[in-house]
């Protein structure tokens, strides 16, 4: 995955708001989407986003699974211009177990999915600038992996129409 754009890991939650449609949430990362488009950045996440990004939502919030709602989903996440995959490997996968015992050890319990997460972009080569999430219990997990945890945030947010 060489590049010199700049590298911003979206956890499954921030793929989840974009195909559900999550009104608040739409213009930032519509924004963000638009400037991956652009080359300007590289949204980056771990392949198990594959297995949590299952279903979007329509305008009644009934939940698509239709192949239809899968081919959607299959062509963002594919997308190599866009969406940068990282495989999970022997050394994330350790060090995600290591971040679920820091987490128990330090009140920040972690499911092995987050842990994943967090440790593909702990060890992604070059670091991620931010690690984008909608998920609250991340947010303390930033000085530990000394990288930003946030929620998604451009500089440029898209307004709806």
């Amino acid at each position: 995955m060489p590049t010199n754009r700049k590298r911003i890991y979206w956890d499954a939650s921030a793929f989840i708001s974009y195909f559900n449609g999550v009104e608040d949430r739409l213009p930032t990362l519509d924004a963000l989407l638009d400037d991956a488009r652009a080359e300007e950045i590289l949204i980056v996440t771990s392949v198990v986003s594959i297995a949590e990004v299952v279903y979007s939502v329509d305008e009644e919030g009934q939940k698509l699974l239709t192949d239809e709602s899968f081919g959607v989903i299959d062509l963002l996440l594919h997308d190599r211009k866009i969406v940068g995959l990282v495989e999970v490997s022997p050394a994330i996968a350790s060090a995600a177990r290591n971040l679920i015992r820091d987490g128990l050890a330090s009140g920040r319990p972690l499911t092995p999915m987050d842990a994943l997460h967090l440790a593909t972009a702990q060890l992604l080569e070059p670091a991620p600038a931010e690690i984008h999430t909608y998920d609250e219990e991340w947010l303390a997990w930033g000085d530990f992996l000394n990288i930003p945890v946030v929620k998604p945030r451009t500089e440029s947010p898209r307004l709806l129409p």
